[in-house]
Protein backbone atom coordinates (compact mmCIF):
# COMPACT_ATOMS: atom_id res chain seq x y z
CA UNK A 1 0.00 0.00 0.00
CA UNK A 2 3.04 2.40 0.77
CA UNK A 3 3.97 2.01 -3.35
CA UNK A 4 0.43 3.34 -4.72
CA UNK A 5 0.80 6.25 -2.06
CA UNK A 6 4.03 7.59 -3.62
CA UNK A 7 3.18 6.66 -7.29
CA UNK A 8 -0.44 7.09 -7.80
CA UNK A 9 0.04 8.15 -11.60
CA UNK A 10 1.61 4.25 -11.90
CA UNK A 11 -1.13 2.39 -9.94
CA UNK A 12 -4.46 4.38 -10.36
CA UNK A 13 -3.77 6.42 -13.53
CA UNK A 14 -6.21 6.50 -15.98
CA UNK A 15 -8.12 3.14 -15.40
CA UNK A 16 -8.70 4.89 -11.79
CA UNK A 17 -9.50 8.28 -12.99
CA UNK A 18 -12.11 6.85 -15.69
CA UNK A 19 -13.78 5.10 -13.57
CA UNK A 20 -13.94 7.99 -11.34
CA UNK A 21 -15.30 10.04 -13.87
CA UNK A 22 -17.98 7.21 -15.01
CA UNK A 23 -19.28 6.72 -11.32
CA UNK A 24 -21.48 9.75 -11.38
CA UNK A 25 -23.06 11.91 -13.97
CA UNK A 26 -21.65 15.16 -11.87
CA UNK A 27 -18.17 13.74 -12.32
CA UNK A 28 -18.23 13.07 -16.30
CA UNK A 29 -16.76 16.52 -17.80
CA UNK A 30 -15.84 16.32 -21.44
CA UNK A 31 -15.54 18.95 -24.42
CA UNK A 32 -17.66 19.08 -26.83
CA UNK A 33 -15.08 20.83 -29.39
CA UNK A 34 -18.04 23.48 -31.02
CA UNK A 35 -16.09 25.72 -32.45
CA UNK A 36 -13.93 22.87 -34.33
CA UNK A 37 -17.00 20.71 -35.18
CA UNK A 38 -18.57 23.96 -36.52
CA UNK A 39 -15.40 24.38 -38.76
CA UNK A 40 -15.56 21.07 -39.99
CA UNK A 41 -19.70 21.18 -40.52
CA UNK A 42 -18.96 24.73 -42.53
CA UNK A 43 -16.00 22.79 -44.42
CA UNK A 44 -17.97 20.31 -45.50
CA UNK A 45 -21.18 22.77 -46.53
CA UNK A 46 -18.97 24.38 -48.50
CA UNK A 47 -17.89 21.29 -50.44
CA UNK A 48 -21.42 20.43 -51.07
CA UNK A 49 -22.02 24.02 -52.57
CA UNK A 50 -18.80 23.24 -55.04
CA UNK A 51 -20.42 19.73 -55.94
CA UNK A 52 -23.71 20.99 -56.58
CA UNK A 53 -21.86 24.30 -58.53
CA UNK A 54 -20.84 21.56 -60.75
CA UNK A 55 -23.52 19.69 -61.35
CA UNK A 56 -25.46 22.83 -62.29
CA UNK A 57 -22.88 23.65 -64.47
CA UNK A 58 -23.08 20.87 -66.48
CA UNK A 59 -26.91 20.32 -66.10
CA UNK A 60 -26.84 24.25 -67.82
CA UNK A 61 -24.20 23.10 -70.76
CA UNK A 62 -26.53 20.18 -71.55
CA UNK A 63 -29.55 22.19 -71.87
CA UNK A 64 -27.93 24.47 -74.21
CA UNK A 65 -28.97 24.84 -77.39
CA UNK A 66 -26.04 23.69 -79.29
CA UNK A 67 -25.61 20.80 -77.12
CA UNK A 68 -26.18 16.71 -78.19
CA UNK A 69 -29.45 15.43 -77.51
CA UNK A 70 -29.23 13.51 -74.07
CA UNK A 71 -32.04 12.79 -71.69
CA UNK A 72 -31.60 15.13 -69.17
CA UNK A 73 -35.12 13.87 -67.04
CA UNK A 74 -33.48 10.23 -66.74
CA UNK A 75 -30.49 8.76 -65.00
CA UNK A 76 -31.13 5.39 -67.14
CA UNK A 77 -31.18 7.13 -70.55
CA UNK A 78 -28.17 8.72 -72.38
CA UNK A 79 -25.45 7.90 -68.85
CA UNK A 80 -23.40 10.53 -68.04
CA UNK A 81 -20.55 9.29 -66.71
CA UNK A 82 -19.01 12.83 -65.17
CA UNK A 83 -22.78 13.78 -63.86
CA UNK A 84 -22.93 10.58 -62.31
CA UNK A 85 -19.55 11.06 -60.08
CA UNK A 86 -20.37 14.24 -59.43
CA UNK A 87 -23.62 12.51 -57.74
CA UNK A 88 -21.95 9.77 -55.93
CA UNK A 89 -19.72 12.68 -54.56
CA UNK A 90 -22.74 14.74 -53.05
CA UNK A 91 -24.27 11.36 -51.82
CA UNK A 92 -21.16 10.20 -49.52
CA UNK A 93 -20.97 13.83 -48.76
CA UNK A 94 -24.34 14.68 -47.86
CA UNK A 95 -24.97 11.43 -45.64
CA UNK A 96 -21.36 12.53 -43.79
CA UNK A 97 -23.16 15.94 -43.22
CA UNK A 98 -26.68 14.72 -42.57
CA UNK A 99 -25.09 12.32 -39.85
CA UNK A 100 -22.88 14.85 -37.88
CA UNK A 101 -25.84 17.59 -37.82
CA UNK A 102 -27.91 14.91 -36.61
CA UNK A 103 -25.29 13.94 -33.88
CA UNK A 104 -25.10 17.50 -33.06
CA UNK A 105 -28.60 18.47 -32.25
CA UNK A 106 -28.89 14.96 -30.43
CA UNK A 107 -26.03 16.25 -28.04
CA UNK A 108 -27.30 19.74 -27.85
CA UNK A 109 -31.18 18.30 -27.23
CA UNK A 110 -29.88 15.88 -24.48
CA UNK A 111 -27.64 19.10 -22.88
CA UNK A 112 -30.91 20.58 -22.43
CA UNK A 113 -33.20 17.92 -21.09
CA UNK A 114 -29.94 16.74 -18.27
Amino acid sequence: MYEINLKPWKYIGWPGFTRFAASDNDFLVLRQFDVASTRVLLAMQDKISQLEDVLNTMDAQSCAPDAPDLNNGSFREEYNEDRSKIIGELKISLLEYSKRIEKLAHTHYWLLLH
